[in-house]
């Protein structure tokens, strides 16, 4: 059984706050806060399942596991062009990512995929890394949420 050194989950929603006093244009204002559960598997070991990642559109979620045999997953959401803000629960994103695995020099890239999911959608990406063999990342937009990022609304900021 690996060891264990850390695991640590990096919320974009930090990140939200430096863009509440960079953004204050309009087009720019509403984007959207999701929740993506996510499995993975690198080889025949399962390395978590239904991990939560908040993500603000645009900005990355990282959930890491240090030490030999560990991991990272880097998450970042994108909404697909032509599509409004009206419709809550019809536009899609795009999720990409980076997976990572730990070895004796540090992480090593194992792959980057995308997949465009819908919300309560999911979809699983398979690829196989010439290093770690056969890497399955399964990923569901759970939750989602408007966020104001136009610093003049802060006090209605999340709605």
């Amino acid at each position: 059984m690996k060891s264990i050194l850390s695991i640590v989950l990096f919320c974009a929603l930090s990140t939200a706050l430096l863009l509440l006093t960079s953004f204050g244009q309009a087009s720019e204002s509403l984007k959207k806060v999701l929740q993506v559960n996510a499995s993975l598997s690198i080889g025949q070991q399962v390395e978590f399942e239904n991990a939560p990642f908040i993500l603000l559109e645009g900005e990355p979620s990282t959930l890491a596991e240090e030490g030999l045999g560990g991991y990272k997953v880097e998450i970042i959401a994108e909404r697909n062009q032509n599509q409004s803000h009206t419709h809550t629960h019809t536009h899609t994103h795009t999720l990409y990512s980076k997976v990572y695995n730990y070895t004796k020099s540090g992480y090593q890239l194992l792959g980057m995929p995308s997949i465009k999911l819908k919300y309560r959608s999911r979809g699983r990406i398979d690829f196989v890394s010439e290093t770690a063999g056969s890497v399955i990342l399964q990923l569901e937009i759970v939750e989602q949420a408007d966020m104001e990022t136009d610093s003049r609304n802060f006090g209605q900021a999340i709605r």
